[in-house]
Parts: C-alpha cells; structure tokens; sequence
C-alpha cells in the first residue's frame, strides 16, 4: 500500500510537523504543489495551516 503526506506551508510550521511525521512514519513527505498525480497513493495524508478560521 502506497501512502504519502502532502503539506501546504505558508510559513513553515506545517512543513516541519510533516518532516517529523514523515521521519517518525518512514512515509514520504512532499509539498502539494510538488505533487502531480496521487492516483499511484491508496492513502493520502493531507496537513495544512489554518489562517483566521479559513483553510
């Protein structure tokens, strides 16, 4: 079972809490805009920050 975990990062925060679940997982870690096809993923871990109550 294939498993990644895209982030989007504003600030960095994100970025970092996903590089240590990714080391603490051994699942990749990428930033979305690096991503370009997830259909090969049967699990997809998405972490993002949330600004003023808005995504």
């Amino acid at each position: 079972m294939d498993k990644i975990i895209i982030y989007g990062s504003q600030y960095g925060t994100t970025e970092r809490y996903a590089g240590e679940l990714s080391k603490r997982t051994g699942i990749k870690a990428l930033s979305y805009e690096a991503v370009k096809d997830l259909s090969m993923y049967d699990t997809i871990i998405y972490l993002g920050g949330l600004y003023a109550g808005g995504v």
